[in-house]
């Protein structure tokens, strides 16, 4: 158990959670929110829109990455163009706050299946200040749909379609199976524009035993996308699991800190 000043605890959908503040040596505040012991999210208190914490939050602005190399420090280009992205696992909105305020000619649905941690994230997380300023009311760039991921994108219209889906849905430490399968792989390729992006975080070893579901999703979204790059957080341990992000498209890209791409059935 993590220690630290608990400002909340009680039951959600996914069982015992807490909400804690953390105080460094550094003087810096992290604020975390828990579920079954497991971090769901976390913030910085003195800096809530910079980088996320956790370094697969982080990964998640490969959304943003060009085709192209980009030009400094290796680090991903902000596209001109106007970007629709749709996150399913709002949590404590970590990413979506940054993204938010770092990419402003992005949109950003979020899809949280449980209400009570979108009540949680509000009170604790600034969500309720982060829909004044990006919501409807504001400049109308965040919406936060309180349903089931699987059939939030069932009840999509044809012609809605987005740049990029991220998938960071877990319950506690177990990831949503109803987005793991290959109708889900194809259900979600079919919500995503032509050159579109899929981006999963996934807790893996790379490789050994303890590598099946990293190797599951692989085979996957490779019979649905062309390609299928594997980012992993930390290759200290590649035989304990981790985070992994896995990004699968239809069009090649050479994103930093790839461990291994795969072509896909799709693939010229």
């Amino acid at each position: 158990m993590l220690g630290g000043r608990l400002e909340f605890s009680g039951m959600t959908l996914g069982g015992t959670t807490q909400v804690r503040t953390i105080d460094f040596p550094s003087g810096r505040q992290m604020r975390l929110l828990l579920v079954e012991d497991t971090q769901q999210s976390a913030l910085w208190l003195d800096d809530p829109y910079g980088d996320p914490p956790f370094p697969y939050l982080q990964r998640f602005d490969l959304a943003f990455y060009e085709n192209n190399a980009p030009e400094k420090n290796n680090t991903p280009k902000q596209n001109d163009a106007s970007e629709r992205l749709l996150l399913i696992g709002g949590g404590g909105f970590a990413w979506p706050r940054h993204m938010l305020a770092n990419y402003p000619s992005a949109s950003l649905d979020v899809v949280e299946l449980d209400e009570q941690i979108v009540t949680l994230a509000r009170k604790w997380f600034y969500v309720d200040e982060l829909e004044r300023q990006f919501g409807p009311s504001g400049e109308n760039r965040l919406h936060i749909y309180t349903v089931d991921g699987r059939s939030y994108l069932e009840s999509l219209p044809p012609n809605k379609r987005y740049d990029v889906i991220l998938n960071d849905c877990f319950i506690a430490h177990k990831p949503a199976e109803s987005l793991m399968d290959a109708s889900a792989a194809e259900l979600i390729h079919a919500r995503l524009n032509t050159n579109g992006m899929y981006i999963s975080n996934i807790v893996s070893a790379l490789m050994g035993p303890q590598a099946t579901i990293l190797n599951t999703v692989i085979h996957v979204l490779c019979a649905h996308f062309a390609y299928v790059d594997v980012i992993p957080c930390s290759l200290e341990e590649p035989t304990e699991p981790g985070n992994i992000v896995v990004i699968a498209s239809n069009q090649q890209r050479n994103f930093p800190g790839t461990w291994m791409s795969c072509a896909g059935e799709t693939a010229n």
